[in-house]
């Protein structure tokens, strides 16, 4: 983008997208097992748990499997895309319930 000083700038929209999500709706307690799918070429992601980020990728990998650790109770899972300047990108959550 190239800014002259005396000519108005048009506002651009661009669509915000999160990755997919794939995640038990229950688990019994420990390491649970989730499936992120992104955009290829993404940056990368972060994965959340209650809203704190416990696991971060940059591998611009279309998919990627990991596994969080959760202790028993409803938790919140989340994944977004992140940036190399520190932006972030909507998150896409899930409940899962952890016995």
């Amino acid at each position: 983008m190239v800014a002259r000083a005396g000519t108005a700038s048009t506002p651009v929209e661009a669509e915000l997208r999160a990755p997919s999500l794939l995640a038990p709706s229950s688990a019994p307690a420990g390491d649970v097992s989730v499936l992120v799918l992104t955009d290829g070429g993404a940056a990368g992601i972060e994965i959340l748990v209650d809203g704190g980020t416990v696991l971060t990728d940059d591998s611009g990998a279309p998919i990627t499997s990991a596994s969080v650790p959760l202790g028993p109770g409803a938790h919140s899972l989340g994944v977004r895309y992140t940036s190399p300047d520190g932006r972030v990108g909507p998150v896409a959550e899930s409940t899962i319930t952890v016995g």
